[in-house]
């Protein structure tokens, strides 16, 4: 049944909210004419006023065992541990989840888990209901209803990172760790990039959906 179109949130009024450089390198590589905020880790310190509406974009820890590094998860609540999922913004998750799908990538849309550091090991088995895990959109949420939030995997169980990387100038000078940096250094940045291609098309006005 045909819907009509819907009305798009103009890129220009929305804030991009992204946690590191690399992610605002990225969000302001593929969205030049977009307010591009970094807004750090965790803290998420830097969130713009007034409240407007906003996507976090970038990167995410998978934790549902189904996912691959490069799946795009569309997030409908985050949590922190322990407490109720806020909610993310339906029409800008609507259109998050179909920008990605019509970009031909492998998407899942649910709740993610705001941890206050990375999830490792057997840590990752009690989180079952998460699809993946971030530092951030739980915060941004309580402080900013009209946000969604879409996260593009970057490591999963088979594949994680070390906890060492939340300090990430210490695990770079460890030679363990050496091979995980030149993962990161080969596969971050093109994770980075897919996550704001994503907001781009979830914000550049398109054919009516049925």
């Amino acid at each position: 049944m045909s819907r009509g179109p819907r009305p798009a949130t103009p890129l220009e009024e929305v804030a991009i909210l992204t946690p590191t450089r690399l992610e605002t390198w990225a969000a302001r590589r593929r969205l030049p004419r977009a307010r591009v905020h970094r807004i750090g880790l965790a803290s998420c310190r830097g969130l713009p006023n007034p409240p407007g509406p906003g996507v976090v974009c970038g990167l995410a820890g998978g934790l549902d065992p189904n996912l691959e590094p490069g799946d795009v998860v569309v997030a409908d609540a985050a949590a922190l541990p322990g407490e109720d999922p806020v909610p993310t913004d339906p029409e800008l998750t609507d259109r998050l989840e179909h920008a990605a799908r019509s970009l031909g990538l492998r998407t899942v849309r649910g709740p993610v888990l705001t941890a206050p550091h990375l999830v490792t090991g057997s840590a990752r088995g009690r989180w079952q209901g998460f699809l993946a895990v971030d530092m951030e959109a739980a915060h941004v949420l309580r402080e900013r209803p009209r946000t969604g939030a879409v996260r593009v995997v970057l490591d999963t169980g088979p594949r994680e990172l070390s906890s060492d990387w939340e300090r990430p100038i210490l695990a770079a000078l460890r030679p363990g760790r050496w091979a995980e940096l030149l993962r990161l250094a080969r596969e971050a940045p093109g994770v980075a990039l897919l996550a704001a291609a994503v907001v781009r098309a979830a914000l550049t006005p398109g054919p009516p959906r049925s």
